[in-house]
C-alpha cells in the first residue's frame, strides 16, 4: 500500500516537473530571442535542481509566468564560475560566507545590479503577485519529497 502511493507521488510530481522543464525551455528561448532583440533586462536565477527552494521558485515563475534565465550551476561550470565569483565577492552573501556549517545561498535572484534571496522582491521586480508564505512552504516541501524520489 505505502509503495503504491510512493509510486503515485513520484508519478504526479515526475508529472509536474516534465510541465515545469517544458516552460523554462519556452522561456529560454523566448529570453534568447529578447536579448538578441535588445529588449529588457532578463531576471538571472542562480540555483540547482538539487535545491528545494530552487524547484518551487521554478513551480512558482511558471504558474505565475514568470521569464528568466536559470544558472544552474551544477550541470554547467561556466555557470558555477560565475555564481562562485558573485558568492565570494558579492555583500548579499557576507552573512553566508560567516555562517558556521555555511551553506550555499539559493535561489539568488539578480537583475541589473539588484540581488536578492527574496523571491517575493524578484516577484515584485517582474511586476507579479508575490507567493504567500505558506503556499510557498507547501511547494517547496512537495519539491524536496520530488528530490528525494529521484534519489531513491
Amino acid at each position: 500500500m505505502q509503495l503504491q502511493v510512493l509510486k503515485e507521488l513520484q508519478k504526479a510530481l515526475t508529472e509536474t516537473f516534465d510541465v515545469l522543464v517544458c516552460k523554462h525551455r519556452m522561456a529560454a528561448k523566448q529570453s534568447d530571442k529578447d536579448r538578441k532583440d535588445g529588449n529588457r533586462q532578463m531576471l538571472k536565477v542562480y540555483g540547482a535542481d538539487i535545491c528545494r527552494d530552487c524547484m518551487a521558485m521554478k513551480k512558482i515563475f511558471a504558474d505565475k509566468e514568470v521569464e528568466y534565465e536559470y544558472m544552474d550551476f551544477i550541470l554547467n561550470t561556466a555557470n558555477m564560475r560565475e555564481f562562485f565569483a558573485i558568492r565570494d565577492h558579492a555583500a548579499i552573501y557576507e552573512d553566508v560566507r560567516n555562517r558556521e556549517g555555511g551553506g550555499i545561498g539559493i535561489p539568488l535572484f539578480v537583475k541589473g545590479d539588484r540581488m536578492s534571496f527574496d523571491i517575493n522582491e524578484a516577484l515584485r521586480w517582474e511586476g507579479k503577485e508575490p507567493v504567500e508564505a505558506s503556499e510557498y512552504e507547501q511547494i517547496a516541501e512537495r519539491m524536496g519529497e520530488f528530490i528525494k524520489l529521484q534519489r531513491v
